[in-house]
């Protein structure tokens, strides 16, 4: 420890060398951002988990109403098949 004049206040100031040099300041700024990054981290992950869920129901929403339409129009197609081969049937009786 020593002292240090300071202006402003016109008094001395205690300085601890080993704990705020240089080195120490960097690894502290590298340890709060490494906090940091991992607070974010975690949030996109849970907001990633809550889109993913989201998905799945418009997913699985829309496979839903494709089968249902796919099924109606292979029903339409067999009924408008079936009326095609009625009238190709009285064509050729003739």
């Amino acid at each position: 420890m020593f002292k240090l004049y300071d202006v402003c206040t016109n008094d001395y100031i205690r300085i601890s060398l080993s704990c705020r040099t240089v080195w120490s300041i960097w690894r502290s700024l590298l340890e709060e951002t490494d906090k940091l990054a991992k607070a974010k981290l975690a949030a996109v992950e849970i907001f990633q988990q809550q889109i993913a869920e989201d998905a799945k129901h418009v997913r699985q929403n829309k496979l839903h109403i494709a089968k249902k339409v796919l099924t109606d129009i292979i029903s339409q197609m067999n009924a408008d098949d079936d009326d095609d081969d009625d009238v190709d049937d009285d064509l050729y009786v003739n």
